[in-house]
């Protein structure tokens, strides 16, 4: 029991300022009004998980890994073991490409990928993983998974 209390203060989510708290995502639209200008600014890929209940209500969020300005290499555990202690039905994650690229990588491919193994796994639905970029003629763009791809 010892070793749960150590582990439990590392995967506290935060809202920083009540970032999203309590907002419904029924859209990729959504998460990128919310989330994407403070990504956007940020000179190095920054990688972030959404938690959401079941009626997709945002109940917490949480900065997985902060990279360099060419890679955030965030591990799926990270990602997972947040929801559980939330108890979330849906996570959503989310990360800048601070390049500017609209399109995924193959790392992103990757871990999206593993990531969705794992979710179903845990009885946790992904719903989503974005990419926000600034578009050429400014403001805040985003590639969605879901849309483009498909989870």
């Amino acid at each position: 029991m010892g070793k749960i209390r150590e582990l439990v203060p590392a995967y506290r989510t935060r809202n920083d300022y009540q970032v999203g708290q309590g907002e419904t995502i029924l859209k990729p639209e959504d998460v990128a009004r919310i989330f994407g200008d403070a990504l956007r600014a940020k000179p190095w890929e920054c990688f972030v998980a959404v938690y959401l209940n079941g009626a997709n209500r945002i109940i917490a969020w949480s900065e997985i890994t902060t990279g360099t300005p060419s890679q955030a290499v965030p591990h799926i555990r990270n990602v997972i073991a947040p929801a559980l202690l939330k108890f979330a039905t849906a996570i959503i994650v989310l990360h800048n490409h601070p390049s500017d690229s609209d399109k995924p990588s193959v790392d992103d491919r990757r871990f999206t990928h593993g990531l969705k193994v794992a979710c179903d796994a845990m009885d946790i639905e992904l719903l989503d993983h974005i990419l926000i970029f600034e578009r050429p003629e400014g403001g805040t763009g985003f590639y969605s998974f879901a849309e483009g791809e498909g989870l």
